[in-house]
């Protein structure tokens, strides 16, 4: 009988915890991981082995924006491959040129039907032919202008290995995502 308590306890106390992370983690059925994972990835690369470098200081307007200055370089084999500038964009894009091409992409979403957050990608996100996941990268989660959560992607080592800070939590993990925030 006493087992029978202690189980019955345990559930409740799961469930009650699994109603919380879904709310706090995706309203309406929206997740914050998978909406990162869809983002468009803006430097790709043919190899995880690369090197970041800053060639002019990154830097943001306010803690709420993309980076609005500066260059970054990706090297691979001893060749740049990659290259975002920032300064060419205001303060919502970036061109960015790598082995998909030369274009601007756009580092702010704001909210919209399918997702209650406004997203600033901070970090570019990075994916590499050699890996199956994003490699690198950084996007911020605000709502109402009040940041709400950080993911982070990595270095660069190809794994499956995602952080997601809130005030209150941090999770790590591509694989199981959907086992805690679903």
């Amino acid at each position: 009988m006493k087992k029978s308590v202690l189980l019955l306890s345990s559930a409740i106390m799961i469930l009650a915890f699994s109603s919380c992370l879904k709310e706090k983690f995706g309203k309406d059925g929206t997740n914050m991981l998978e909406e990162a994972i869809a983002y468009k990835h803006i430097v790709t690369l043919t190899s995880s082995d690369y090197t970041r470098t800053e060639t002019e200081p990154v830097a943001r307007s306010d803690s709420k924006s993309p980076y609005t200055e500066g260059v970054l370089e990706y090297t691979e084999n001893g060749n740049v491959t990659a290259r975002v500038d920032f300064s060419k964009g205001g303060n919502t894009s970036a061109n960015v040129s790598d082995q998909s091409g030369d274009g601007d992409v756009n580092l702010k979403k704001e909210s919209d039907k399918e997702s209650d957050y406004d997203k600033i990608v901070v970090e570019p996100l990075v994916k590499s032919d050699d890996c199956d996941y994003i490699v690198a990268g950084t996007i911020e989660f605000y709502e109402n202008d009040v940041w709400v959560a950080t993911i982070d992607f990595g270095d660069g080592t190809c794994d499956n290995v995602a952080t997601k800070q809130t005030d209150d939590f941090i999770y790590f993990s591509l694989d199981d995502w959907k086992t805690w925030w679903y």
